[in-house]
C-alpha cells in the first residue's frame, strides 16, 4: 500500500463496516448495509475503496479482509476503544495519572459505565450501593465521598456476620464525615468486621467489592457521585489492588477518642 492508501479517518470512520465483516466474512453488500443502515450503492463505494487499496478482497459469497486488512481493522479496534476510554475516564484522568502506580486505559475498554442525568442523577450512587450490598469484602479509599444518609444506613446494613469492610479515609474526608455523623467512627470502632484507616492523602476515590473495581467523579458543586466506572478486568483489579495497599499501609487506625478533638 502506497503514500494514497486509505487514510487512518477513513479506517476509523468504517470501524463498525470492518468490525462486522471481521465477525461476520465472507459477508455481503446488502448484509453490510443492513448493520450500516445506509444503502447498498454506499457500501459498494466503501467496498471498492478498500478493495483498491488492498484491505478487502471479494470472494464467491460476500468480501473478506485480506491479511494486511486484518491488521488495520485490528489496530483501528484498538484505537477506537482507547479513544472510547479516555472519553469515559476524562473527568477522572487528573488524579488518575497522579497514582504512583501506573495503569493501562485498555484495561477500562470494556468498563461498565454509569452517569448521573437530569432525569436520573442519581443513578451512579444507585449503581454504587448495589455492587456494595452484594459484595462480601469491601476495600474503600475515600477522598472526595460525600456519604448521603441513606447510604450510612445502607453500610451498616450490609455488615453481616461474613462481610470484610476496610476503609481508607484522607484526612479531609475524614473530617468531613465527622462533621457530617459526630457518631459514625465511635459506630464503627464497635463493628469487629469493620477497619477504618486514615491517612494524609489518598489519590482519588476507589472501591475494590469482591474483585471487581470503581473508580469514580463527583459533581463539583453538590459533591454528589456523578460518575462511576466499575469493571472486574484483573488487570484493572489489581492496580485497584496495588492503590488501596499504598493507601491503608501509610493509613492509621482511627482513634474514636482522638477523633472527637
Amino acid at each position: 500500500m502506497g503514500s494514497e492508501s486509505v487514510g487512518a479517518r477513513e479506517l476509523v470512520t468504517r470501524a463498525a463496516l470492518l468490525e462486522h465483516i471481521t465477525e461476520n466474512a465472507p459477508v455481503s453488500g446488502s448484509d453490510l448495509a443492513d448493520d450500516a443502515g445506509t444503502s447498498v450503492s454506499t457500501v459498494n463505494r466503501v467496498v471498492s475503496s478498500f478493495v483498491g487499496e488492498g484491505v478487502l478482497e471479494r470472494a464467491e459469497e460476500g468480501v473478506v479482509l485480506t491479511p494486511s486488512g486484518e491488521v488495520l481493522a485490528e489496530e483501528t479496534r484498538r484505537f477506537v476503544q482507547s479513544v472510547e476510554a479516555v472519553q469515559t475516564l476524562q473527568p477522572l484522568l487528573p488524579r488518575l495519572v497522579d497514582a504512583s502506580v501506573p495503569f493501562e486505559l485498555e484495561w477500562f475498554v470494556d468498563a461498565a459505565v454509569t452517569r448521573a442525568t437530569p432525569g436520573d442523577p442519581y443513578a451512579p450512587l444507585r449503581r454504587y450501593s448495589e455492587l456494595f450490598t452484594d459484595s462480601e469484602r469491601k476495600r474503600l479509599v475515600g477522598d472526595q465521598f460525600v456519604v448521603p444518609e441513606q447510604g450510612v444506613k445502607a453500610a451498616s446494613d450490609a455488615l453481616g456476620e461474613t462481610v470484610n469492610c476496610t476503609c481508607v479515609w484522607s484526612e479531609q474526608a475524614l473530617a468531613r464525615l465527622l462533621e457530617r455523623y459526630p457518631g459514625l467512627v465511635e459506630w464503627s470502632a464497635d463493628q469487629e468486621n469493620l477497619t477504618v484507616l486514615v491517612t494524609e492523602r489518598v489519590p482519588f476515590d476507589l472501591a475494590l467489592f469482591d474483585e471487581r473495581l470503581l473508580v469514580y467523579g463527583f459533581d463539583d458543586r453538590t459533591g454528589v457521585m456523578s460518575l462511576i466506572v466499575d469493571t472486574d478486568n484483573s488487570d484493572a483489579v489489581e492496580w485497584g489492588e496495588a492503590v488501596f495497599e499504598e493507601c491503608s499501609s501509610a493509613g492509621k487506625q482511627v482513634d474514636p477518642i482522638h477523633s472527637e478533638t
